[in-house]
């Protein structure tokens, strides 16, 4: 397994920064790889802002990292998330689409492996929890949004990267079994204006429904989730120390 060819990237916001850290926290653990917060101040221009902070590590970080696991930092991993993540990387493939919105898209996919399948897309897809991209394939999506971003009709980064993926490979790897966002956490995009813009859909019962709750990974148990939750909300009612 090539690990030292992966890094992790949490997307985040200033206002979730202790969600965001405990992931690093139990993402490096896991996976056994470096682990990355890029974190936008506000969520008003989430993805805007996001972007420009992976343009600046992409251009700045290690020339070792192959591949780039983005996360978001509302997520939740399976007991083989790990597996499932170095299997791609072994294959060399050059996306996988870890957090899946739509039972639709896992109905008219191609089986790859036990762990993985593949979909040729028809039209773009609102949301992308996790994705694994290769270097390459990130680069050149990156330059194609700042080339681009005045004619933009969708700037959010989840749209813009399955549309970038459907034209220039014309299909998606995507894994079931991996991730999948916790339902208890309201979304950034919630906060956002790029919720009006993205067409985005939060339904849980649609989002990761083929996800098996039961084999979550260990560091998310309920008691763990609450206790997370509950730090958040201390934090937000002290406010900021001074």
């Amino acid at each position: 397994m090539h690990k030292n060819s992966l890094a992790i990237i949490i997307r985040s916001c200033k206002p979730r920064e202790i969600r965001a850290q405990f992931l690093q926290k139990v993402m490096s653990e896991f996976f056994g790889a470096p682990v990355y917060i890029l974190r936008v101040d506000a969520p008003v221009h989430y993805s805007q802002g996001f972007i420009m902070e992976l343009v600046r590590f992409i251009e700045t970080c290690s020339k070792d990292f192959g591949n780039f696991l983005i996360v978001e930092d509302d997520m939740l991993f399976s007991k083989k998330a790990s597996s499932i993540i170095y299997e791609a990387i072994d294959l060399d493939l050059p996306n996988l689409w870890c957090s899946i919105p739509e039972r639709s898209l896992v109905s008219v996919s191609t089986k790859i492996t036990d762990n993985i399948r593949c979909v040729s897309l028809s039209e773009p897809i609102y949301y992308s929890g996790a994705v694994l991209l290769s270097r390459a394939v990130l680069k050149n999506m990156l330059c194609a949004y700042l080339l681009g971003y005045m004619n933009l009709q969708q700037p959010n980064f989840d749209v813009f990267a399955s549309a970038f993926l459907k034209t220039s490979k014309n299909f998606l790897f995507i894994s079931t079994d991996s991730f999948a966002t916790d339902p208890s956490v309201s979304s950034i995009l919630s906060a956002s204006r790029e919720k009006q813009q993205s067409g985005f859909r939060h339904t849980p019962l649609e989002i990761d429904s083929y996800f098996d709750f039961e084999n979550v990974a260990p560091y998310f148990t309920q008691p763990a989730r609450r206790d997370l939750k509950n730090a958040e909300t201390e934090t937000y009612t002290q406010g900021p120390q001074t």
